[in-house]
């Protein structure tokens, strides 16, 4: 699977009602999503910088399969 790293601003970048994130998924749909609803790019890594910010997770859920039984 390939891992997404996005960064986000849910706002205008650096306005101080905009909130600041990253998010990781295995989802190309999650990241052509957040495309479409946040703002992303070389601005908002800059803006990102040391501060706080969002921290968000999202997978697939639907795990690769094992190479033998598991064990209950």
């Amino acid at each position: 699977r390939t891992m997404y790293v996005i960064p986000y601003s849910m706002g205008p970048v650096g306005s101080p009602l905009s909130k600041v994130g990253v998010e990781l998924t295995d989802s190309p749909y999650v990241v052509a999503s957040m495309r479409v609803m946040t703002r992303m790019g070389q601005a908002v890594l800059t803006a990102l910088g040391a501060g706080e910010f969002v921290r968000c997770l999202h997978s697939v859920g639907c795990p690769l399969p094992l190479k033998s039984e598991s064990v209950l």
